[in-house]
């Protein structure tokens, strides 16, 4: 494999730069559209569903960043320890054969 696993573009600063300009032009066509569509008796609710998605994407955007920054460093720690692991056994194995032993 070529790619880093632990490499993402969620992770781009460029990347969520750009997700949180298309976020407020999203934001910004829906309150237009409330206003225009306001007089119809769905509108007022399905402008606070848009709201309350509009929040939940937003804290996803500003915060899911950090959180997947956490995981991938726990995730690179538990992954160094385990390499760590495999290699002291490799190296048990090693030391446990005679020279006229052959690895199976």
């Amino acid at each position: 494999m070529d790619q880093d696993p632990f490499s993402t573009p969620l992770l781009d600063p460029a990347y969520r730069r750009r997700k949180l300009i298309f976020w407020t032009i999203r934001q910004i066509l829906m309150i237009t559209l409330a206003i225009i569509f306001w007089d119809h008796w769905w509108m007022p609710w399905l402008f606070g569903l848009g709201v309350l998605l509009a929040v939940f994407n937003l804290g996803i955007l500003l915060l899911g960043g950090p959180y997947l920054q956490r995981r991938l460093e726990r995730s690179r720690l538990r992954l160094a320890e385990q390499e760590a692991q495999w290699n002291l056994e490799d190296q048990r194995e090693d030391d446990d054969l005679s020279p006229n032993e052959e690895r199976p």
